[in-house]
């Protein structure tokens, strides 16, 4: 896989350039309801096959590159994550009020 591919993916499933694993398995739920061969009658069915191929394709791709990522449950890992969202929002926030006030 290259990053072509797994843009090409991404687009298909209309999914912006971040997005949560959740986001990803939503977008390819609602687009194989309207893709599936089963929902589609007389000459759509085979153009309805191939997208749901290409959807379906789609899917995969980004499954297996998601696969690659290693998550860590790590106390010092989750703890530092935690800590900078928290400095971040404080700090928008106090610039928030800063101009506000």
């Amino acid at each position: 896989m290259n990053f072509e591919e797994l843009n090409k993916a991404r687009k298909i499933l209309n999914l912006d350039p971040e997005v949560t694993p959740g986001d990803i398995k939503e977008s390819f739920h609602e687009l194989v309801k309207e893709v599936h061969p089963d929902v589609t009658k007389g000459k759509d069915r085979e153009k309805s096959i191939e997208r749901f191929r290409e959807t379906s394709w789609a899917y995969e791709t980004i499954m297996k590159h998601l696969s690659s990522y290693k998550f860590s449950f790590k106390e010092e890992d989750f703890n530092k994550q935690h800590i900078d969202f928290n400095k971040e929002l404080k700090d928008h926030m106090d610039r928030f009020f800063e101009d506000w006030l």
